[in-house]
């Protein structure tokens, strides 16, 4: 995906992914990811939570070991 569009993570609907390029099954799969990740927002702070998703990519990447 190359865009320059800059979304924030409340206001993106399905219609923005798609328009920024992402397929139906890439879109399923960040609705599920959003769902899976909203009943903890509750336990966190807005900046705990952020850098919480920041550190579990890094992790999904390689970047850092758990």
């Amino acid at each position: 995906m190359a865009t320059s569009t800059t979304m924030t993570p409340g206001s993106v609907t399905t219609s923005d992914l798609k328009a920024a390029g992402f397929s139906k099954a890439e879109v399923a799969r960040l609705v599920e990811a959003r769902a899976c990740y909203t009943p903890y927002r509750e336990l966190f702070s807005k900046r705990e939570f952020q850098r919480l998703s920041f550190l579990r990519w890094q992790v999904e990447q390689g970047m850092i070991a758990p």
